[in-house]
């Protein structure tokens, strides 16, 4: 989405370029020129609110805690590490269970 902001910037400096040029000149080549960098950066900016708009609208996107690797407590295999995801019940950092 930047790009098409700074697609907008560009084409605004580039039409008040041509336009200056145009103006000096007397050319209306440069002067149309310079209406077309406007359109064209106007179409940028009006993408550019329509896909800020969509991507704010949508839910975030949240990774799934990493597997990390914990010592194994009074565990008989032998094993000094194991794998596990972070909140497993075997992890001892599950939250605690409401008793009700």
């Amino acid at each position: 989405m930047t790009w098409l902001i700074a697609g907008s910037i560009g084409g605004i400096v580039a039409a008040s370029i041509a336009l200056g040029f145009g103006w000096l000149n007397g050319s209306t080549l440069l002067v149309w020129l310079s209406i077309t960098f406007s359109v064209a950066s106007a179409v940028f900016l009006a993408l550019a609110y329509y896909r800020s708009r969509a991507e704010a609208a949508s839910p975030p996107v949240i990774d799934p805690p990493e597997r990390v690797r914990v010592r194994a407590a009074a565990r008989g295999d032998g094993s000094s590490t194991a794998e596990m995801a972070l909140f497993d019940e075997d992890s001892g950092m599950s939250p605690p269970s409401s008793g009700g």
